[in-house]
């Protein structure tokens, strides 16, 4: 009888300690995930905000290409000694 008691407990210690180690790896592996999930956010964030900014200076180097273009002209069209800025 005292045997059986003794089976028991031990059996019981072996399930709790099963179900701990079960909830460690469950708190774990969301654990991961969510730092996973916050890593990929961010790069994703980053990257958008790269393209942002090259979009940015693509648009401002064709501005100041056709600044120059115009400039160009407006220096052509004008006769020698009447200059604009």
């Amino acid at each position: 009888m005292a045997q059986l008691v003794a089976d028991k407990k031990v059996q019981e210690l072996t399930i709790s300690r099963k179900n701990t180690l079960n909830y460690v790896f469950v708190v774990s592996g969301i654990s991961i995930l969510l730092i996973l999930q916050l890593y990929y956010r961010n790069y994703k964030q980053k990257h958008k905000l790269q393209q942002q900014r090259i979009t940015k200076l693509e648009t401002e180097k064709q501005l100041t290409a056709t600044a120059a273009v115009l400039k160009r002209g407006r220096i052509g069209k004008n006769p020698p000694g009447k200059r604009t800025s």
